[in-house]
């Protein structure tokens, strides 16, 4: 296990980036980015089901210069697997209607679950976008928050849609059984920007050779879509370039 010390100070440092980044892009004209969170939690249906719902908050810059918050809600069919093809299905929808420019830096922020985010065929897949991004100057960065971070914007959302599911099945005594009834249950009480669709499912890639030691790894960066690099904590100046696990 990791020296409490190396932790805790790793924490500091990382609460530090994260809220870096966000008041960067909010005071910052120069700071050419939208920061992303992404983490699921699971939704009870009645009487005894459930569903996964993958939530995505961009922080962007609108035409006014201020800094907003959208909410993506990606939910699945009773029981769906939140696993890798869950997630990359989503952001294939996604990705493509972001406000992201050219030259900008696209910084994402979740927690480090094996199953469906820090893993292999994840950060393929961003080395993937990379590339097809190039000829945009568009750049990603994926930051895990270490273990026992506490909670992020993310579970925030959660426990809003929660209440309002909650509070639907009670005023309306109208149980919510499926992921068809929450969808109409949020057009017909929308949350402020906030989108709610069914999940889209992807594609099962080839089994991809591992990348090993991911899991020390808290950041990584896809150096021009031809490789990944993961480092063990933020890098620095005297650093990048210089990371903990090359993949090729």
């Amino acid at each position: 296990p990791e020296d409490i010390r190396v932790h805790l100070d790793r924490a500091y440092f990382q609460r530090r980036e994260h809220q870096f980044h966000k008041t960067s892009l909010e005071q910052d004209p120069n700071f050419h980015a939208i920061v992303i969170v992404q983490d699921f939690t699971q939704l009870q249906l009645q009487p005894s089901n459930f569903t996964q719902n993958l939530i995505i908050v961009v922080y962007s810059i609108d035409n006014e210069g201020e800094m907003i918050l959208t909410y993506y809600h990606y939910i699945g069919k009773i029981k769906e697997k939140n696993n890798i093809q869950f997630v990359q299905g989503c952001w294939d929808d996604l990705l493509p209607r972001l406000p992201i420019e050219d030259g900008y830096n696209v910084i994402i922020w979740s927690d480090g679950a094996r199953k469906h985010f820090k893993q292999t065929a994840h950060m393929l897949y961003w080395m993937q976008k990379q590339q097809q991004y190039l000829t945009r100057r568009v750049t990603f960065y994926y930051n895990f928050f270490i273990s026992y971070h506490g909670h992020n914007i993310c579970d925030a959302s959660a426990a809003h849609i929660k209440n309002k599911m909650k509070v639907y099945q009670l005023n309306n005594q109208r149980a919510l059984t499926n992921r068809d009834e929450v969808l109409q249950m949020l057009e017909t009480n929308p949350i402020r920007h906030s989108e709610f669709r069914k999940a889209i499912i992807g594609a099962i890639s080839p089994s991809p050779r591992t990348l090993k030691e991911i899991s020390k790894c808290h950041y990584f960066d896809f150096q021009h879509g031809r490789n990944i690099h993961g480092y063990t904590s933020y890098p620095t100046p005297a650093t990048y370039g210089k990371p903990d696990i090359k993949y090729y």
